[in-house]
């Protein structure tokens, strides 16, 4: 399991790391303290959907 997750992590472009626990539930809290937020998806991919899948592809290949 620990080799699947370097892998994936390696095509994090940002953070080249996937993210903590404490990390989603800090997320939890935020959502859950704002009255305002509704209906938003909230990506936690160390900027990967900022890259089109083409250049995610080619980093990969590298």
């Amino acid at each position: 399991m620990r080799s699947s997750n370097a892998a994936s992590a390696a095509g994090v472009p940002h953070a080249r790391r996937r993210a903590h626990p404490t990390e989603y539930a800090r997320l939890v809290a935020m959502i859950a303290d704002h009255d305002y937020l509704s209906g938003e998806v909230i990506r936690m991919d160390g900027a990967l959907a900022c890259h089109p899948a083409e250049e995610r592809h080619l980093a990969g290949a590298a």
